[in-house]
């Protein structure tokens, strides 16, 4: 079943019977009349200034209303996501909160889709720090000119749970391409941000359950996105909420796609950094030439990174085609053994792209 966490609806004001008019601040407009020229003051805007659990925002304009909201509308159970079966109910708690005399199910099944967040939460299983341990492969991932990494700061504050998550979001060249998909702790966000949410899990004894959880959210902003990734033919929320296809699975598919996986030196690569197979050289009964062999690769890839790059350096630097060819033959094992290093120091332990397909998996399956 489809599920989703942040949206954004519009649909005509015709579905609005009335509004409680306490609840809301009104913008006006000058307005020339075409017939007489006289300027006119005209209601432009009717937005909702009480604030509301879940809701961005509601506001109702000349010709439709516009609702953005998340998930927490349903209450301080953070597990729960937005899906078919619950969305009615959504809606009623808006009505009622938001003072609205509205056509729920006109609603319902005529909204148009401006934007939404389809998502999923994926149970880890494994030590304390399983958590950073998957966003730390995730980091592994390089895809240029295709999706930009970005550290995750919901809190809007340096450092926190924020530096736990990861974004990857579409690299832009034309409007209707603007989607990302976001990776974090669910629990660290609710311990950080939403104190009356913790309390509420806490007492419930479901905290050890969202301790676990790691929420995965797409970002579609664009009709020609949400036709494509839903599967679906028009842009209408209740044919996402119904929709066949989980645009979670697509968007992460085509990330570890883009990543552009090949073959470099017989190990495995992602985006250009090599995922290997985490056996480490034997340093007992090494030679003092073997030695020198190690500190010179370990310099070699802190200055240009991959073997392609060092032989680059070689030509460069004056050496013939053979001749670099034999440097690299003989540092090889040892140029392997930095990049591990440097990826362990890096990312917390060396990942393989095994796992990182398992992790695919684990994905598709939540």
């Amino acid at each position: 079943m489809i599920e989703v966490d942040t949206f954004k609806i519009a649909f005509d004001n015709n579905l609005i019977r009335g509004y409680h008019p306490d609840k809301y601040i009104n913008s006006y407009r000058d307005r020339k009349k075409s017939i007489t020229g006289e300027i006119e003051n005209v209601l432009t805007s009717s937005r909702l200034t009480e604030k509301i659990r879940g809701l961005t925002y509601l506001d109702i304009k000349e010709n439709e209303t516009i609702i953005q909201g998340s998930s927490k509308i349903l209450g301080l159970d953070s597990r729960q996501l937005l899906n078919k079966n619950n969305f009615p109910k959504a809606l009623k708690i808006i009505a009622k909160k938001g003072g609205l005399d509205m056509d729920i199910e006109g609603v319902l099944h005529n909204a148009k889709t401006c934007m939404v967040d389809p998502a999923k939460n994926v149970y880890l299983r494994g030590t304390e720090n399983v958590m950073d341990d998957y966003v730390n492969m995730l980091k592994m991932i390089g895809s240029p000119g295709y999706y930009r990494q970005e550290p995750y700061n919901n809190s809007g504050k340096k450092g926190g749970y924020g530096s736990k998550g990861i974004v990857f979001r579409k690299v832009l060249k034309t409007e209707n391409r603007r989607e990302k998909i976001t990776f974090y702790p669910k629990g660290s966000e609710i311990s950080s941000n939403d104190i009356e949410a913790y309390n509420y899990l806490c007492k419930i004894g479901a905290w050890e359950e969202v301790e676990r959880m790691m929420r995965i959210e797409g970002r579609l902003s664009s009709h020609k996105k949400i036709r494509q990734r839903f599967g679906i033919s028009d842009v209408k929320f209740w044919s996402v909420l119904n929709a066949n296809i989980n645009p979670v699975d697509s968007i992460f598919a085509d990330l570890i796609k883009s990543s552009k996986l090949k073959t470099e030196t017989k190990e495995k690569t992602l985006g250009g950094l090599i995922l290997p197979n985490c056996k480490n050289i034997d340093m007992r009964g090494l030679t003092s030439k073997q030695m020198d062999d190690i500190m010179i690769a370990k310099m070699l890839v802190a200055n240009f990174g991959s073997e392609k790059n060092i032989r680059f350096h070689y030509l460069a630097s004056g050496l013939s085609q053979s001749v670099a060819t034999k440097k690299i033959n003989r540092l090889r094992p040892y140029i392997q053994q930095a990049h591990r290093d440097l990826m362990k120091a890096n990312y917390g332990k060396c990942w393989t792209l095994e796992e990182l397909k398992d992790f695919q998996e684990l994905v598709k399956r939540a």
